[in-house]
């Protein structure tokens, strides 16, 4: 169409040039500019191979099944390209590029200012597009070839022995590193498996009859509702992959310092803080939080927190073994502390904790504790603010050159296990089968930002694992090891995983919590002491079996100490996660040999008597935080901290690295 325009546009001003035949003109006539053209053809083993790869509906309809990239177990077809390219030019449409085409205007007819080694708009998309294919594709299928590695080098499984008595166990559904393969968790999974249904939905609420219509839309006549449905799934398992693999990115300081820049312009912090908010009783309250007391009330309140604070203080004096211990005991108390005491319902159940404050974030007699210069770990004070008396603990801060330093080095990191994939995978194009329709909107109210999973960050564990002692055969433990005095150690690590949502290993926790090891394996104050060191916290110790049953009914998690009898010859440590609908319990056992001992195993259910005859404590944990409520991206609408508090958004620390690392995944795909 715009070549004969071109050529209609010629052949007018020949015409013109005709009409003055004879006439001598008063001056020179301005050449006329034809408007512009489409590139020539250039090199065929690359994106320059057509210097236009548009063509009519009809035709791309008929080369809908061309195939015109492969690589390892995967091909990508005509229809297929048509999704990856227009969701490229959607992204880069909703970027903040300042580079951006008309794109009222073909593409193929636009020169790209961004990208020198192409020579249009369409071919600088289409390079993105068939790069995107090409690392999905091979983080899909790395993710299926090689899974994830143990980072444990104590890990040393006895894999025949392993198989003989986990085969066929219900439990092997969440058992550490039983598949080769990696397996999205159970929730993950769920959104694999919803692709169909979540991408009807948004076809209906865009205005469409069904997901080939959207499918139309988003990538013009080639493009089906099938080939959205595959894109959204690779794209997915790709990026849930990218995700669990990046759990594992642990640079040291001083890795991340050789990262610094020396004219990084990054000056300033940021802080991370604990603090238990309370409140003058009888004070009124506005909707923002701001208290309105008498003076008698605020004074009664002050002797409040100075008594908290006090028992605080006592708590850190009588923990067990804190001269051992390299966590800081007096943070881990606060966090207790905070957890029964605080009247701020956006912290309280995580300590009172809040992460990566700026300057000018809290009310300002806070801010200006928080960043004086002088401020170091475990300065603690009580403050008088607005919304009540506020206990305050320091916990660190965060250099802003710093936390730049890490962002880069983690994207470098992220980076190098993307081309990793592309290296052990590579694809051959055939670009001179690559066809191109037209779009009815750029695909503009679609990226592939909107279809991936949400990511909402507390979602690592949304299921106990199952970690077996005799898996670390040479990991000591005190003076013994985790194969033989271990199952109470390799219970907490089951716990605190699923508690704290983070890889806590049982030779991890053995290595830092040796000191509870005694001849008869792990003392009973070890539940009572770490949990707040680990990131969750005890409710309370019990022997009571209504309160165990209630608090499993309750969704909560229940750690109990047996004796002998059903479960062990002499002691030995199980966790409860659930009560079934018939009145048996679900649990989670770190001994591999009672798998082929105990029958009910192969049901994944215990009667009650077989764990309460023999129970003698219970260790009720406080249930899992699967969000914080100030934070506006996890909280859910839940009532979050007083609206005084912050004068800008809040951030959970989780969600601020699913932010970054989302961010990283989108822009580390295409290259």
């Amino acid at each position: 169409m715009y070549r004969r325009l071109i050529a209609l546009l010629l052949g007018l001003a020949l015409l013109t040039g005709l009409a003055g035949c004879g006439k001598t003109p008063e001056e020179p006539t301005a050449p006329i500019d034809p408007g512009p053209t489409v590139p020539a053809d250039g090199n065929p083993n690359d994106e320059t191979c057509k210097g236009s790869y548009t063509v009519s509906d009809d035709e791309i309809i008929a080369a809908k099944d061309t195939v015109v990239a492969t690589m390892e177990g995967a091909n990508l077809t005509n229809s297929q390209l048509q999704i990856y390219y227009w969701l490229e030019v959607a992204a880069h449409r909703a970027s903040d590029s300042q580079d951006q085409p008309d794109y009222s205007q073909p593409l193929d007819i636009q020169p790209c200012p961004i990208d020198d080694s192409v020579n249009s708009w369409q071919q600088y998309f289409l390079r993105k597009a068939l790069n995107t294919w090409h690392a999905q594709q091979a983080l899909a299928l790395m993710s299926q070839q090689e899974g994830v590695p143990s980072y444990d080098p104590e890990y040393n499984p006895d894999e025949a022995k392993r198989a003989e008595y986990m085969t066929g166990m219900p439990a092997t559904e969440v058992l550490y590193q039983w598949s080769d393969s990696y397996k999205p968790n159970r929730l993950h999974q769920a959104y694999l498996d919803a692709v169909p249904e979540t991408l009807k939905a948004l076809a209906a609420d865009s205005g469409f009859g069904d997901t080939d219509a959207m499918a139309a839309a988003i990538a013009g006549a080639g493009a089906k509702g099938r080939d959205l449905i595959s894109y959204t799934h690779t794209a997915n398992l790709a990026y849930m992959y990218f995700t669990e693999m990046g759990y594992y990115f642990e640079p040291t300081r001083e890795e991340i310092e050789a990262h610094i820049s020396a004219d990084a312009e990054t000056d300033g912090k940021t802080v991370d803080i604990r603090h238990i908010l309370l409140i003058p009783e009888t004070a009124e309250i506005s909707a923002d939080g701001t208290v309105t007391a008498d003076e008698d009330a605020w004074a009664r309140c002050e002797t409040k927190a100075k008594k908290v604070a006090d028992d605080w203080r006592k708590a850190v004096n009588k923990t067990k073994y804190s001269q051992f211990t390299t966590t800081s005991i007096p943070e881990s108390r606060f966090s207790e502390t905070a957890k029964n005491y605080s009247q701020d319902p956006g912290s309280a159940a995580n300590g009172g904790l809040y992460v990566n404050l700026q300057p000018g974030q809290l009310l300002p007699e806070l801010d200006a504790w928080c960043f004086d210069d002088v401020r170091q770990h475990a300065d603690w004070e009580i403050i008088r603010a607005a919304d009540g008396w506020h206990i305050m603990f320091f916990s660190s801060a965060t250099e802003n050159r710093y936390a730049d330093a890490e962002n880069r080095l983690l994207h470098s990191l992220y980076q190098d296990l993307v081309h990793s994939a592309l290296e052990k995978y590579p694809r051959e194009i055939d670009y001179s089968a690559v066809k191109l329709g037209s779009a009815e909107d750029n695909g503009s109210f679609v990226t592939l930002s909107d279809l991936l999973y949400p990511d909402v960050a507390h979602e690592r564990f949304p299921d106990m694992p199952l970690y077996l002692q005799q898996d670390y055969p040479d990991a000591p433990f005190g003076n013994y090891k985790v194969s033989t005095h271990g199952c109470g150690i390799t219970t907490l690590a089951m716990v605190a995983s699923y508690l704290a949502d983070d890889e806590l290993t049982p030779a991890e926790l053995a290595a830092r919590y040796g000191y509870y090891c005694g001849i008869r394996g792990s003392e009973i104050v070890m539940f009572d002491d770490t949990p707040a060191e680990l990131g969750f916290h005890l409710q309370n110790r019990s022997h009571s079996w209504p309160e165990m049953k209630q608090a499993l009914c309750n969704g909560q998690v229940v750690v109990s100490l047996q004796w002998a009898g059903y479960w062990t010859r002499g002691g030995h440590y199980i966790a409860m996660i659930e009560l079934t609908d018939d009145g048996n319990y679900v649990v989670r056992d770190s001994n591999l040999l009672n798998y082929k001992r105990i029958q009910r195993h192969a049901q994944d259910n215990h009667s009650q008597n077989s764990i309460r005859e023999a129970g003698q404590y219970y260790w009720i944990y406080e249930p899992k935080v699967t969000s914080i409520p100030t934070c506006v991206r996890c909280g859910g609408g839940a009532e979050g901290a007083p609206e005084i508090l912050f004068r800008t958004d809040y951030h959970c620390e989780k969600c601020l690295t699913a932010m970054n690392r989302r961010n990283i995944f989108l822009n580390s795909l295409a290259r």
